[in-house]
């Protein structure tokens, strides 16, 4: 599937009045992955575009990302890693 289109610009667009920062993943199979994000900031110079297409997180050990897959829900807080 292509998670690369207006759909998604316009769910990060319309966050962004909302949130200073969000990820979006696409969840397939027994996997997440990445398909947008704004206001990441990453070491470096390097893109937080970039970076989240890239990540592809499994689905099967336990993790906000499954918690909030299993309970058909968005997760808002805190990542388990220090800003």
């Amino acid at each position: 599937m292509d998670f690369t289109g207006e759909a998604v610009l316009s769910l990060l667009r319309f966050a962004s009045q909302i949130l200073s920062r969000a990820v979006v993943f696409a969840v397939e199979g027994e996997a997440a992955r990445g398909v947008g994000e704004f206001g990441l900031i990453l070491p470096g110079g390097r893109s937080g575009a970039e970076a989240v297409r890239q990540t592809v997180l499994s689905l099967r050990e336990p993790s906000v990302l499954r918690s909030a897959v299993e309970r058909g829900r968005t997760y808002a807080g805190p990542s388990s890693r220090p800003a």
